[in-house]
């Protein structure tokens, strides 16, 4: 789904609202995009299948206050299908998950100028091979936000169901400046297992007393994480010292200066028998989406 535009913000995204949980007041929320209603009580509801789609240049800003992102799950729950999905070139974050417990596989989301993955409102579905890319800014002409931002609840830290996704083997590439890599924060959990994240100032940052005790009480877990920089804790409490002591890595100096460079280190990116594919679009990018089942 792209615009013949080929810039970021040309339309406004995938948005799936669904009647899974969100711990907005009243577990009701409206969403950001058409006021459309979305929560629940039932986390194995399902919005049926999104797989092999890919996003180009979302974003459309309908005013200052309202902005589209890639693609936005609202609620959505974990009879959901998602997987081999991307975003690409969106003006706000790629990826956004507002309360739900859907869960994805293969996802990617590259040169979005706000977050490539954001989360709030209790998710807590699982996310497996998840890549995010930020262009060197002096090609791409603008810096982005954080390659992942992770709030349980912006209003109420301790609100439940809480924020606590499971994530498995990440990859995450930003493009400078003084943002955040991974930045958790306003109570939310996570479990996050294999990941490398490189290219921010604050390679990971922890910022509220809820998160941070989570991961002192092992609530949260991140294991064998390896990053450019050391961890910033804004608390105090769970410290750099102590993310080393679980077995992460630190002051790592892998770089990739491409997507190319991390296609080689996922395999899940390439079609079947690593064959040559085919581009779905025009685009000047380099991660087609291929199906095995054609």
């Amino acid at each position: 789904m792209t615009s013949s535009k080929e810039e970021p913000g040309a339309w406004g995204g995938i948005h799936i609202c669904g009647r899974a949980h969100t711990n907005a007041e009243g577990g009701k929320g409206s969403s950001e995009i058409g006021g459309a209603v979305y929560g629940g009580d039932n986390d194995a509801d399902n919005s049926e299948i999104l797989k092999y789609v890919r996003v180009e240049y979302t974003g459309y800003a309908f005013d200052e206050e309202h902005e589209a992102n890639g693609v936005t799950f609202y609620g959505v729950g974990n009879g959901t299908v998602v997987e081999n999905c991307e975003a690409y070139h969106g003006s706000d974050d790629g990826i956004e998950f507002f309360g739900g417990s859907v869960n994805v596989k293969n996802m990617v989301v590259v040169n979005c100028s706000d977050d490539s993955f954001d989360w709030t409102e209790g998710w807590n579905g699982k996310g497996e091979n998840l890549v995010a890319f930020q262009e060197a800014e002096s090609t791409l002409g603008y810096d982005c936000d954080c390659l992942i931002e992770a709030d349980n609840n912006e209003n109420n830290f301790a609100a439940t169901p809480v924020s606590h996704p499971v994530l498995r083997n990440l990859i995450l590439v930003g493009n400078g400046g003084s943002k955040q890599g991974i930045r958790l924060r306003r109570g939310t959990e996570v479990e996050i297992v294999s990941a490398k994240v490189c290219g921010k100032a604050k390679a990971l940052a922890v910022e509220s007393a809820e998160t941070e005790n989570a991961l002192l009480n092992g609530i949260s877990k991140l294991e064998s994480v390896r990053i450019s920089g050391t961890l910033d804790s804004k608390e105090s409490i769970y410290t750099n010292d102590l993310f080393v002591g679980a077995g992460n890595l630190t002051e790592q100096s892998f770089e990739y200066a491409s997507l190319d460079d991390i296609e080689k280190e996922c395999t899940w990116m390439n079609g079947p028998n690593n064959a040559p594919f085919s581009m779905i679009s025009n685009s000047e990018h380099l991660i087609p989406l291929v199906r095995s089942d054609f």
